[in-house]
């Protein structure tokens, strides 16, 4: 009988040691937080590439009376200023221990950290913003539940509200936003003649050019909005024509997270 006891007060003691060992908390209690400079190469963690401190934030994201340091790291692309598989990673001091975002193909420049209550469960969500290339932004939000990192804005809501169309003869764009069940159509006479000197009308108004179809250009200006005494989140999302700087349309959308999905509350065009 006491052999079996102590058998399986070992088997405990194993099973601690490989949960403390696993990739989500990782011991690195020689880390020191206060040390950390942005631009520095961050290697207390096993990634693949090199990864360099882009921006942190101090503060207690998960209400247990201590502060975390919340750092955003990522690796150098060929590009100046721009970072590929952007992650972030909270340290925790008490416990010294990281837990590891885990965000995929996150990209970008210029990235930006913000601590809101998206969810509305009365504690600190980390946002995270980078500058794209097309001039729009990137956005992704985790939650900290229960000591693991989890994603609740991943790329696919970043890409908006799903627009597409097609530019028409007489100077004109149809354009479907398939998440509001919405088509209309949007005059584009008021470039005319750019449209004819940069080859793409014929002065009859018919198209010179092959099949143009209608995207988003991505989302921008994010801001933070209160919803229904929710922390929300107000966008732009612009409408591109024949080329990035052809935007023929913006939305202002208004979205906020509830029971685990994301509303759209509101969403209105110039045009």
């Amino acid at each position: 009988m006491r052999r079996g006891f102590v058998f399986v007060i070992l088997l405990l003691v194993l099973a601690l040691l490989i949960f403390n060992n696993t990739d989500e908390n990782n011991d690195v209690s020689e880390f020191e937080p206060l040390e950390i400079e942005v631009g520095e190469k961050f290697d207390y963690l096993n990634y693949s590439k090199d990864m360099f401190v882009l921006n942190y934030e101090i503060a207690d994201i998960n209400s247990d009376g201590e502060k975390e340091i919340i750092l955003i790291i990522g690796e150098k692309s060929e590009q100046q200023d721009y970072y590929k598989n952007i992650d972030a990673v909270i340290y925790n001091k008490g416990s010294a221990t990281f837990i590891i975002g885990k965000l995929k193909k996150y990209e970008g420049s210029q990235p930006k950290v913000y601590l809101k209550d998206i969810d509305g469960d009365s504690m600190q969500d980390i946002v995270l913003i980078t500058s794209l290339e097309n001039m729009s932004n990137s956005m992704r939000i985790i939650t900290i539940k229960n000591g693991e990192a989890k994603e609740i804005f991943k790329d696919k809501y970043g890409k908006g509200l799903e627009i597409c169309g097609q530019i028409l003869d007489g100077f004109k764009a149809k354009v479907n936003i398939k998440k509001l069940k919405k088509e209309f159509e949007i005059d584009l006479s008021e470039n005319k003649q750019n449209y004819i000197s940069s080859g793409f009308y014929e002065e009859n108004g018919r198209l010179k050019t092959d099949k143009i179809n209608v995207t988003s250009a991505g989302i921008y200006n994010i801001e933070f909005i209160n919803i229904d005494n929710q922390e929300g989140i107000k966008y732009t999302e612009r409408v591109k024509g024949f080329d990035n700087l052809d935007i023929i349309d913006q939305l202002e959308v208004l979205i906020k997270y509830d029971k685990g999905n994301w509303v759209i509350i509101e969403a209105k065009n110039e045009k």
